[in-house]
């Protein structure tokens, strides 16, 4: 196919049966199946599972539309570099393998390409994370991350112009702390300037159906690693301290209490690897006393709530059992 203008790029490992689902919602789309302005490639980070089949059964009904790759190794976060590589549109758009769309998503991200095809702002799909606010345009990253806040480290948000990846040095620097997608995303915003935040809700994630999620150390990646990125740009007076403190308290109240919460009601789901995490919290958040007093407050009233909500799911087929 010529003239791509968007690339929906997947990177995937062990995940066929969510990856079946997130095709689907893609290829179902009118403007996917009657023009050939969009793309899906798929990086496989060879996977053990029926992956490969999954592709072969989608490229079997929509042919060159879908490319598949299956990589020797696994990559790791390099996959997301290379599958970026692989898209021949004029937006590259990351997203994850878990990832479903809505019936208009293949629409919205086309419509932001085209309104900014010729200033190449950049894109970004907050999704309503956090609110329900209207879709801005941010003209530096303090405004940005006054938006976005821990978004920034979300896979599913992020996409970039062709040329700026064909520019972008070192684009899997730090691949090892497991943030390259937030790293090369402030760096995008450090050079141009001007960024929109599309806040509509055009993603849905299959996250409730995941059998097992994690895997990975919470406070090390959201807390330690993102922060180590952040300060880079807090040095060079980008950021302020003000907004990286509300960026901080907003991932501590909202982001690693919801999960922190979860892992502890369900651990068989979610294994994060996370040694001593909230005496690491309050080592990191010293001498925040007060934001300690809110995180531990909300921490441990959504904690006993949850286990009640358990608990009543729990005796409810029992119920059911001695009515019938």
């Amino acid at each position: 196919m010529e003239n791509i203008k968007l690339s929906i790029c997947i990177p995937t490992y062990n995940r066929a049966e969510y990856l079946d689902l997130t095709l689907e919602t893609i290829t179902c789309q009118s403007v996917f199946t009657k023009s050939n302005d969009i793309e899906i490639v798929i990086s496989d980070n060879c996977s053990s599972d029926h992956t490969e089949e999954i592709a072969r059964k989608y490229i079997k009904d929509f042919g060159n539309k879908i490319v598949y790759f299956k990589n020797e190794e696994n990559l790791a976060d390099k996959n997301f570099e290379l599958v970026l590589s692989r898209g021949r549109g004029l937006y590259l758009k990351l997203n994850n393998d878990t990832l479903t769309h809505t019936s208009n998503t293949l629409n919205c991200i086309l419509q932001d390409v085209n309104a900014n095809i010729e200033s190449r702002n950049e894109l970004f799909y907050l999704n309503q994370g956090l609110d329900k606010s209207k879709s801005i345009l941010c003209n530096n990253l303090d405004e940005f991350i006054n938006k976005a806040a821990y978004f920034g480290g979300w896979i599913g948000s992020f996409g970039i112009w062709k040329d700026d990846f064909h520019k972008m040095e070192d684009f899997s620097r730090y691949a090892k702390l497991l943030l390259t997608q937030t790293d090369v995303l402030y760096r995008l915003i450090s050079n141009k300037g001007r960024i929109y935040v599309n806040n509509e809700l055009i993603f849905l994630s299959q996250d409730s159906k995941i059998k097992h999620k994690g895997g990975y150390d919470l406070i090390t990646i959201f807390l330690d690693n993102h922060s180590f990125i952040l300060n880079e740009y807090v040095e060079k007076n980008q950021i302020s301290t003000t907004t990286y403190k509300k960026l901080t308290s907003k991932l501590l109240l909202i982001f690693l209490r919801k999960y922190l919460v979860m892992a502890a009601v369900d651990p068989d789901k979610y294994r994060f690897k996370s040694n001593s995490p909230f005496s690491r919290i309050i080592k990191f958040y010293n001498p925040r006393y007060l934001l300690l007093f809110r995180f531990f407050t909300l921490y441990y009233t959504y904690l006993i709530f949850s286990y009640l909500k358990k608990a009543g799911k729990s005796i409810l087929p029992i119920k059911k059992k001695v009515i019938k």
